[in-house]
């Protein structure tokens, strides 16, 4: 069995007891846990929560949408840049690598949402 000691905790002055007080006093600390060879009782168990909605685990149409928003924004910048001659190569190679790694992204979620089904064990569980 295990053995369970005192411990001892800060206090103020004015939370001291009139049995703890003299031995308490000269180290301002109280007793917490007394020396006892039971075990602690353990704690109860925890529900649970209910599992999430599939629409709000499901990351495919946020992708989807980042995506376009991406490709969008690269395309209004292409036409700028090239037809009007405005504009900086700076946002447009930033939309371009956005738009990218978004398929990138939307590639990887794919890849793992296949191994969930096939029942890989190093596959991240998601919703569907």
């Amino acid at each position: 069995m295990r053995n369970h000691y005192r411990a001892w905790l800060p206090v103020e002055s004015t939370q001291l007891n009139a049995a703890g007080s003299a031995a308490a006093m000269a180290g301002n600390l109280r007793v917490v846990a007394e020396k006892t060879t039971e075990p602690p009782t353990p704690a109860p168990a925890l529900r649970q929560p209910p599992p999430l909605p599939a629409r709000l685990v499901d990351l495919r149409p946020l992708l989807v949408i980042g995506i376009s928003l991406w490709f969008l924004a690269f395309c209004g910048f292409l036409v700028a840049r090239l037809g009007f001659h405005t504009g900086s190569w700076v946002w447009l190679w930033t939309c371009f690598c956005g738009w990218v790694l978004g398929l990138i992204g939307l590639s990887v979620v794919y890849w793992q949402r296949g191994a969930a089904r096939r029942g890989s064990r190093a596959a991240q569980q998601g919703a569907g």
